[in-house]
């Protein structure tokens, strides 16, 4: 029980520090911006605009729920439920959206799988979707730095981005051979088919964001150059993979600032097209943590008649 303590008040102080750290990188943006310019900008606005790409950042993660469900009936052996799915799916998005890179979102999904299920079985569609989803975050990322003329920047993200998705490679292989599928004629097409499926819709889900981002900043102010301002919050977005603060908080808003100024945007306009991509993260919370509270059972099911098996054993 002692120990069990323990660890529970090192996560709980483990996780104010990370809070902590994240609201005083904000503050420190906020103050070096000046929060009467960027109250200016929130006022003035295009609700017409901002109101409905705040709705499109909520919605655009029935992308990353499909993406799941298309990966666990591809990969799992089974075939889910789609609104158990998708439930589970949001409730995982408000929990992750609460700890560095989104990680709080794959342990909640992963505790989700049904009751006698392999943890290496559960976990082969969350990890599959991580690397396509890091892969396609830090592509769009290098580009995006690379058209601001970020040079060395984009090469050292690119860098680490290859070292990260090799690692995971390696883990991804090993818990294959342990489970014995990684071997066949034609097991190579398969994966190669597989692995494009969670890149091509982790490049959608990211360029869906990016273009909803796009879209606040021209609630708040005219664009003139859509690609830069696109190139900037790709770069800007890259603080996701940074597991330090929840949510990149803090570490975005620096980034988004540093790199609006290198293309003629002001900061304010920056934090303040920042903060209303936060409100709709808030939103998404909201909803997630409403299914969790009205009932949500937290365990996936699967589709009546359908039988477990082994991960691409097709």
């Amino acid at each position: 029980m002692t120990e069990r303590w323990r660890r529970g008040w090192a996560w709980r102080v483990d996780r104010r520090l990370r809070w902590g750290a994240g609201a005083a990188l904000l503050l420190l943006v906020l103050l070096q911006v000046g929060s009467g310019g960027v109250l200016h900008q929130l006022g003035r606005a295009n609700l017409g605009i901002a109101l409905p790409a705040i709705a499109g950042l909520v919605a655009v993660h029935l992308l990353g729920a499909l993406t799941w469900w298309l990966l666990q009936a591809r990969v799992g052996g089974w075939a889910p439920e789609w609104s158990g799915t998708l439930q589970t799916y949001y409730v995982a998005q408000a929990i992750g959206g609460m700890t560095p890179a989104n990680l709080g979102s794959d342990v909640y999904r992963l505790a989700a799988a049904p009751p006698g299920q392999r943890w290496s079985v559960a976990a082969l569609p969350i990890l599959i979707q991580r690397v396509g989803s890091t892969a396609a975050l830090a592509a769009l990322g290098a580009i995006g730095l690379s058209i601001i003329s970020l040079r060395v920047a984009a090469v050292g993200w690119v860098i680490g981005g290859s070292v990260a998705l090799v690692a995971m490679g390696i883990a991804a292989a090993v818990v294959l051979r342990r489970r014995g599928v990684a071997r066949g004629r034609g097991m190579l097409r398969v994966w190669v088919g597989t692995a494009a499926m969670a890149l091509g819709l982790g490049v959608a889900f990211h360029s869906a964001s990016l273009l909803l981002s796009l879209a606040l900043v021209a609630s708040i102010t005219p664009v003139d150059d859509p690609i830069l301002v696109l190139a900037a919050l790709a770069g800007a977005r890259l603080s996701l993979l940074v597991p330090i603060t929840p949510s990149g908080l803090g570490l975005q808003e620096g980034l988004q600032v540093i790199l609006f100024a290198g293309i003629g945007l002001t900061g304010d306009v920056a934090l303040a097209a920042s903060l209303l991509s936060r409100v709709g993260l808030l939103a998404t919370t909201l909803l997630g943590a409403s299914l969790l509270l009205g009932g949500h059972s937290g365990r996936m099911k699967p589709v009546a008649g359908s039988a477990g098996g082994d991960p691409l054993a097709g």
